[in-house]
């Protein structure tokens, strides 16, 4: 793995601390090397299964650029470690430094975390000896071969607070959760150092030392619930509902998700399911490529475009489905929830939507097994659960059913409150829906959906301004004052929510405070020609009192 590659610095400091006795050390280095190169010759499998164009080719290594840059990470921008950005702070380091060492805490616990300080008091001791002790027992060559404790503190070093300063990741949920296959370079460390430990406890206790097969079982107890996943068939049904959603003989372009991308996968390609089918991601990374062999080449602006172009066609012969979040994809197409997946349909065809989805609700037909005890411990589980009871609201929203769309989306929430896709995914939905409540007129339906979105993000202006008109429509003054009040104190410089406040102090003719609101908005937006002239009318009222 890359990250191998951030123990060189321990072994360089070693080589050079022994350079009196270089020669047995440098020979080591470079039978460590060979080999290092031997288990780097797992990645020539990429270049040699690419020029077959396998079902799934990441990134098409079939050239020395591509498997370059597939080798390089630099879909991933290389040594970032994710593309989520950076963390932000003047003590993000140290927040990173005791992200590595809770991991480890959580790995390995408290035995792992007793033997390995241990264990380095004895590595310390016995490196810094002066001769082997010379103990019934011992084996000194071993002893006087082995690497120093500064060998032991740069390989920790190096490969947990170092590793996650150079990529500093940002502090959320989903990446605590991505973070933890990184960790085993540092975990190895505390097992080093535990051997360390159970190799002084065999000279101490000498026949008692089969004491120490405890220590396996005693981290085996500590994390047995970690490894139980007999029963976690999520991704798998999540998979097959995908594959029930779609007509025969369509198209389905993913977004993203590994739960789509490799799920299906599997069903189709190795189970055989829905060989009708045609799969791509939309990356042009995973599934064969069908935007052109340019694809990964161009701008941002100009994949967009090529994926519009592609997909079009597509649109034009066969029925095309989509795995994503977004609410718009190809132009003058809407997305129709099928179930879990969207249907794409010109908007000439689909003059109905709620017949549409009636003839199309793939619902009756899914099965859907949660394991609520693995939901709460793995972060996998806890952000693929809720898309279910999140797809199943859409399709309720859109048959106008919304409050049970609410119901469904208050269910959701409640399994992954710490989702950061479903925070910004529900928000959205929720807006719209409460926007075509109040374009039909129920403003009271509206009112509903914006506090029942402000209960996830209280802190977010445009939810209390859009609450704020709603309460106004409704001749609920002295509310809608208070949510524009709130929308201010998270936007201090809120336009819209000065000239709301105007309204509603000109609809409660409190001239004197209206025309507060308004010189505000002016003091923020001299431009504001619509605030300058309610301005002059409310001065014109207050002068012919």
């Amino acid at each position: 793995h890359h990250t191998l590659l951030l123990v060189f610095p321990a072994f360089l400091y070693e080589i050079w601390r022994r350079r009196p006795a270089a020669a047995p050390w440098l020979r080591a280095a470079f039978f460590f090397a060979a080999f290092f190169l031997a288990g780097l010759c797992v990645y020539l499998v990429l270049p040699l299964r690419s020029l077959h164009v396998p079902p799934l080719d990441w990134g098409h290594p079939a050239d020395w650029s591509g498997f370059w840059k597939v080798l390089l990470r630099r879909d991933y921008g290389s040594l970032a470690l994710t593309t989520s950005g950076h963390a932000a702070g003047g003590w993000a380091w140290l927040r990173q430094i005791a992200r590595v060492f809770l991991a480890v805490w959580r790995e390995v616990g408290w035995p792992g975390i007793l033997l390995g300080a241990g264990g380095f008091w004895v590595w310390t001791r016995r490196s810094s000896a002066a001769a082997p002790p010379a103990l019934p027992g011992t084996r000194s060559s071993a002893q006087s071969a082995a690497p120093s404790w500064g060998f032991g503190l740069a390989f920790l070093f190096f490969t947990g607070p170092f590793f996650l300063l150079l990529g500093n990741p940002p502090f959320t949920t989903e990446l605590d959760g991505v973070l933890p296959r990184f960790y085993l370079l540092p975990v190895l460390w505390f097992a080093l150092c535990a051997g360390w430990s159970v190799d002084e406890l065999e000279l101490r206790l000498g026949r008692w030392s089969w004491c120490a097969l405890l220590i396996p079982l005693l981290l085996l107890g500590q994390r047995r619930a970690a490894w139980a996943l007999r029963e976690d068939f999520m991704a798998y049904d999540y998979g097959r509902a995908l594959l029930k959603s779609m007509a025969p003989g369509s198209a389905l372009f993913m977004d993203g998700g590994d739960d789509a991308f490799y799920t299906l996968a599997f069903l189709h390609y190795a189970e055989g399911m829905r060989p009708d089918l045609e799969l791509h991601d939309r990356g042009a990374l995973i599934y064969r490529n069908v935007y052109g062999p340019d694809f990964r080449q161009l701008s941002k602006d100009d994949k967009e475009k090529r994926r519009l172009e592609v997909e079009s066609r597509y649109a034009a012969r066969t029925s095309v489905y989509y795995s994503t979040l977004r609410d718009e994809v190809l132009p003058g197409a809407v997305l129709l929830p099928s179930g879990v997946a969207q249907r794409s349909i010109w908007q000439k065809d689909a003059p109905d939507r709620a017949a549409a989805l009636r003839r199309e609700s793939a619902w009756p037909f899914y099965v859907f097994r949660v394991n609520a005890a693995l939901v709460e411990r793995h972060y996998r589980d806890r952000a693929l659960a809720p898309f279910f009871w999140f797809g199943r609201g859409q399709e309720l929203a859109a048959l106008g059913q919304w409050r049970e769309a609410l119901r469904q989306w208050r269910f959701a929430r409640s399994i992954g409150p710490d989702i950061d896709w479903l925070g910004s995914s529900l928000s959205r939905a929720m807006e719209w829906l409460a926007y075509r409540l109040a374009q039909s007129g129920d403003w009271g339906g509206a009112e509903e959906v914006y506090r029942d979105n402000l209960a996830f993000e209280p802190a977010k202006s445009q939810l209390w301004e859009n609450l704020a008109v709603t309460l106004e429509k409704r001749e609920k003054f002295d509310e809608a004052v208070s949510a524009y009040r709130k929308a201010l104190a998270a936007s201090p410089k809120s336009v819209n929510a000065y000239m709301g406040l105007g309204v509603v102090y000109w609809k409660s003719a409190d001239w004197p405070k209206a025309a507060e609101a308004y010189s505000k908005a002016l003091e923020i937006d001299p431009g504001q020609a619509q605030a300058r002239a309610y301005l002059r009318t409310i001065e014109g009222k207050l002068k012919s009192r």
